[in-house]
């Protein structure tokens, strides 16, 4: 077999043996037979050629297999340098590769697809098909078929004059025009005049003629209401009504059947009962009965109700106790209700013990009968409007002996003062207040959810707060400037934020306002999010 085989097949080259030389030498002409070009191994992985290389280089950097010659690490060899080059590659396949370049001519047989950037610096010869994008240095030679988008480095002088689309020249262009009639024209000077003429020297052709008011009152008409003369040429109109003018399909005549007939009304429910009669027109309400407002009411504690009867529990059977002499009322029982139930009297005794008495300051004693001393002149005082009573003076004794008033219109509240600052409106169970200037630490509104009902959320708020103004003012009782908005435009845009004071004048309430704008900013966040997120 080819290859080196060992001589020594009786082991005389062995540890404790004698060795000849004449067996060194044929092991090693064996070893040297086995290696040299013609005898050696072919390493083809085949009986008795050796193992197939695969790995070549110093580090093993190269590996070879049936199908592929691969580094050993991505992007570290080399095929040939700068200096020191493979001459021809042939390549029956696709190459792949990062970048190439270029230095010399390049032949393209077949397409050349490029899908990235193209640096030609040596030019480019043959025909290019499909869009090409960037610019073009060097000059450029046979016919474009597509578009150019920018010749901007090019001029006319550039461009070789052809024998149909000619220079552009004024003499050339003053020539290819001409004129007729009443236009003149110096191909010279390029300048076209105009000699107005008018209907006395133009003709007059067959299609549009000469006005003249026979003709203009020949070619109008006139039908229905409206008469017309044309040998005067005046136009005149007989006033129609309903009776002349015929009706349509669509906007017919009023009729009173017609407008019954397109009038209709719903009972939504609760008490009372709502009817329309289409034939005479007549909506007719009926009120709650009175089992329905009988309903609405309920007895508390103590209270009977019966067939709209309201009636008070008696709980005491108690009759009234009259009193005389030195007999009085010691005790009272009341029910839970503040009945009286039960009354109970006591009889003083009057003991002569021969008390002596005397009278103490205030007091005045004559005999058994003792007087109050009187120390105050002070007469009753009745105020009325915005006066009331600011100071008392008393004596000693608890006597009012001064009074002093003062008149608090414009500065404090009031009840029912028109001048005042503050009015008070009773019996409305609110406080509405009006002024010029309100200053507070803070102002709390009423807004716990067991006072609402029929609670939904405000929709649209967005569209709603983008038709408010925000506007700057001056007042005209004051002059003050000011920002705010203006309350007839709010009512028309959200009516619950308006509302009419006593005296006309409307007030805003900024609440609605406020819930619209946390709804619109929401509405706002969401938008973005959603921008945020599309890829």
């Amino acid at each position: 077999m080819a290859g080196y085989t060992r001589q020594d097949t009786a082991n005389n080259i062995a540890n404790g043996q004698v060795i000849d030389a004449d067996d060194f030498d044929a092991e090693y002409n064996a070893i040297e037979a086995g290696f040299n070009a013609s005898t050696g191994h072919k390493h083809d992985g085949s009986s008795g050629e050796g193992a197939a290389i695969t790995k070549v280089g110093p580090s093993q950097d190269l590996i070879i297999s049936g199908s592929q010659v691969l580094p050993k690490t991505a992007n570290t060899l080399d095929l040939g340098s700068n200096t020191t080059r493979f001459k021809d590659a042939y390549i029956d396949g696709t190459t792949v590769t990062d970048a190439a370049t270029i230095t010399n001519n390049v032949t393209v047989g077949g397409t050349l697809g490029v899908t990235g950037l193209v640096t030609a610096s040596g030019g480019v010869s043959g025909n290019v098909t499909g869009n090409l994008t960037g610019n073009v240095t060097g000059n450029l030679t046979g016919n474009i078929t597509g578009q150019v988008s920018d010749v901007s480095n090019h001029d006319t002088d550039d461009v070789t004059e052809g024998s149909s689309n000619l220079y552009h020249t004024t003499a050339r262009v003053r020539n290819a025009i001409s004129a007729t009639g009443s236009i003149n024209y110096n191909s010279t000077t390029g300048v076209v005049s105009f000699t107005q003429g008018n209907t006395d020297t133009i003709a007059e052709g067959s299609s549009n003629l000469y006005h003249t008011t026979a003709r203009a009152r020949a070619s109008i008409s006139a039908s229905g209401s409206i008469n017309y003369n044309s040998t005067t040429g005046v136009v005149s109109f007989t006033q129609g009504n309903t009776d002349t003018v015929a009706e349509g399909s669509s906007n017919l005549y009023h009729t009173t059947a017609r407008a019954r007939a397109a009038i209709s009304a719903t009972d939504a429910g609760g008490d009372g009962s709502l009817s329309y009669n289409s034939t005479t027109g007549a909506i007719t309400y009926t009120g709650p009965s009175a089992a329905e407002v009988r309903a609405h009411f309920s007895a508390g504690a103590g209270i009977g109700i019966s067939n709209g009867s309201i009636s008070h529990s008696d709980t005491s059977s108690q009759t009234s106790v009259n009193g005389s002499g030195r007999t009085y009322i010691q005790d009272i029982t009341l029910d839970t209700y503040g009945h009286v139930t039960g009354l109970s009297t006591a009889t003083e005794t009057v003991v002569n013990t021969n008390t002596t008495y005397s009278a103490g300051g205030g007091l005045s004693l004559s005999g058994t009968t003792f007087s109050h001393t009187d120390t105050s002149s002070q007469g009753s005082v009745n105020n009325s409007n915005g006066t009331v009573i600011q100071d008392i003076t008393l004596d000693g004794y608890g006597h009012i002996t001064g009074l002093s008033s003062v008149n608090l219109d414009g500065r404090y509240f009031t009840e029912g003062e028109s001048n005042s600052r503050f009015a008070y409106k009773a019996g409305s169970g609110s406080q509405n207040f009006s002024a010029n200037n309100l200053y507070a630490t803070a102002f709390y509104y009423s807004s716990d959810e067991r006072l609402k009902e029929n609670i939904l959320p405000v929709t649209n708020s967005l569209d709603v707060i983008g038709q408010l103004q925000g506007v700057s003012f001056d007042w005209s009782e004051t002059g003050n400037h000011d920002i705010g908005v203006i309350a007839q435009e709010v009512a028309a845009i959200i009516p619950e934020a308006v509302v009419a004071k006593d005296d006309g004048f409307l007030s805003v309430n900024a609440t609605p306002i406020i819930a619209h704008l946390i709804e619109a900013v929401k509405e706002l966040k969401a938008e973005v999010d959603r921008l945020n997120d599309k890829p």
